[in-house]
């Protein structure tokens, strides 16, 4: 309605939900198991994937490496949790022939795939802390250049509807995520479970199946 197109189009539309997410929920403790083995992560050991997004344009992406870099120094240097970097390529590329204590996997590893074996989550802008909610997780936001981004490339909400603790700097970060692994949840279920209803209130591990009846089972109605 807001560009005038409505009612141009006549074909019906499933909402089946985010089919990506399904691995986030169906991942069987066996597949967790061989691919924290795969990667080299103990059973036991409390998994942060660090997430940031992209600066810039869509034309034009860059990252701050340097600054990168030295975040990963300090979070790299726990005893409590492990990092596992995902990152756009640019930045990723940067690190692997760095020596840091964290863990840069191959692009052939999915980002859900990291999500799924994954005790909590630290992002900053990026949609993928609306689609980790669904795990029951913790999700950190470091935005250490909110005002910058805000203004820039703009949000859906502000800093207040994050539905995790918010951290400027990599040192509230570290002590967060300390805290975090100790077992002291630091997600805001509030906010958390709103998001949830209002803008994933299909990911419970079937949206596959729903699309695939979609589109193979017209005749039946997809709920």
């Amino acid at each position: 309605e807001r560009y005038s197109v409505s009612g141009l189009e006549q074909n019906t539309v499933q909402i089946t939900g985010q089919a990506r997410n399904d691995v986030l929920l169906r991942m069987t403790p066996s597949e967790r198991s061989q691919l924290r083995d795969r990667l080299g992560i103990g059973q036991d050991e409390f998994v942060v994937v660090y997430a940031p997004t992209w600066r810039g344009s869509s034309r034009s992406p860059w990252f701050d490496v340097d600054r990168l870099v030295r975040d990963l120094e300090v979070l790299g240097n726990s005893h409590s949790y492990r990092i596992v970097f995902r990152g756009h390529p640019l930045a990723a590329n940067a690190l692997r022939d760095l020596d840091l204590s964290v863990l840069v996997p191959s692009e052939s590893i999915s980002t859900y795939e990291l999500l799924a074996i994954s005790d909590a989550l630290v992002t900053d802008y990026s949609s993928l802390g609306i689609d980790y909610l669904c795990t029951q997780n913790p999700v950190l936001y470091y935005v250490h250049d909110y005002d910058e981004y805000a203004v820039g490339r703009g949000l859906y909400f502000d800093r207040a509807g994050f539905p995790g603790l918010v951290v400027d700097s990599v040192e509230e970060l570290h002590e967060a995520l300390e805290l975090n692994a100790s077992g002291e949840d630091l997600l805001d279920e509030g906010i958390a479970t709103e998001l949830r209803r209002s803008l994933a209130p299909l990911d419970d591990g079937l949206a596959s199946s729903r699309a695939v009846e979609a589109l193979f089972d017209s005749n039946e109605s997809v709920h």
